[in-house]
């Protein structure tokens, strides 16, 4: 069961390098998280930064830190916490944005801190955001495992980002 897990896994993953062509590593992609207070963007060893590792997708650089850069910078090996004067550094080609808590009161604070934050000129600022290329999705981005990884990938085939 475990091999056909792994072997399912890699013929998506196969399939998204195809879509996505050689330039795919040209491509940064940025995934932030918005909580009721803060934003963190996730670095390129959480579960979601192997996925984007695995397609062969690039990381913007002030994201492309591995664990032990991140535990030695600030303190968390898989995500960082930004002020929204350091919102340039969530930028990317692509930003795929997580506002999913799973206590229903945070994650509707969560929301409400996208569309205050969506307001704001440094988020009108981002080449993502300028070129229409933000995309909300699901809390299942933030937990590992196979079937998450599965969800993950199902996304990525079905965004519109593919088309670009």
């Amino acid at each position: 069961m475990a091999n056909r897990v792994i072997t399912d896994y890699q013929g998506q993953i196969t399939n998204l390098k195809q879509q996505l062509g050689k330039q795919r590593s040209e491509i940064e992609v940025s995934v932030i998280r918005l909580y009721p207070d803060k934003i963190s963007v996730y670095l390129k060893d959480s579960f979601i930064g192997q996925i984007l590792a695995d397609i062969g997708l690039g990381r913007p650089a002030a994201q492309n830190l591995d664990q032990n850069q991140a535990l030695a910078i600030v303190g968390n090996p898989i995500q960082m916490s930004l002020s929204q004067e350091r919102l340039q550094d969530a930028d990317g080609d692509i930003i795929f944005v997580v506002v999913y808590d799973y206590q229903p009161r945070i994650e509707k604070e969560s929301q409400a801190q996208l569309k205050k934050l969506a307001d704001t000129p440094l988020w009108s600022r981002l080449g993502a955001v300028k070129q229409d290329q933000v995309y909300l999705v699901g809390g299942h981005w933030l937990v590992s495992g196979p079937l998450a990884a599965q969800a993950v990938i199902d996304d990525l085939l079905s965004l519109e980002f593919l088309e670009n």
